[in-house]
């Protein structure tokens, strides 16, 4: 019984991945984040902190998700709340807290790592040509987060 739990909790951790993905190209192509996907993400996160609980076993030491769903979410909440939604969306708030959930508190560190991302894609873009509407941000947020999970 044990293993099927376990297998359970690679899969949603593997599915985590599938939707970081998705996410990313949804973005690029739509430049919007729809509420299925952090939804989804919230949902996949708690039944990961359950089996996490069950199983007995933090795979990637990744700290408590309510302090996380804060920390990704607040940070993105102040730019957006602050700077207005044509700087950056709810979509991106909403992602990053859902990641926060996941993630814990190694979402300030896929922060830092997406949006750094993110600044070398725009100074690059700024140079070659201008923008004509602003950056998906979820592509890079999305490789913050991978990154931020391999990274001990």
């Amino acid at each position: 019984m044990e293993y099927i739990f376990y297998v359970i909790y690679r899969g949603i951790f593997f599915f985590y991945l599938i939707l970081l993905f998705i996410t990313g190209i949804k973005d690029i192509k739509t430049k919007q984040i729809k509420n299925g996907i952090p939804i989804t993400m919230i949902i996949i996160a708690i039944l990961y902190r359950l089996l996490e609980i069950k199983l007995k076993q933090n795979l990637f030491e990744n700290g408590n998700g309510g302090i996380g769903f804060c920390l990704g979410g607040f940070p993105f909440f102040l730019i957006s709340f602050l700077g207005g939604t044509e700087k950056m969306g709810g979509g991106d708030v909403k992602f990053m807290a859902a990641n926060g959930l996941f993630l814990g508190e190694r979402v300030l560190t896929a922060s830092m790592i997406g949006m750094g991302l993110a600044t070398i894609y725009l100074f690059v873009f700024i140079i070659i040509r201008k923008p004509k509407k602003g950056v998906a941000l979820a592509p890079f947020l999305g490789i913050g987060c991978v990154c931020s999970i391999f990274l001990k």
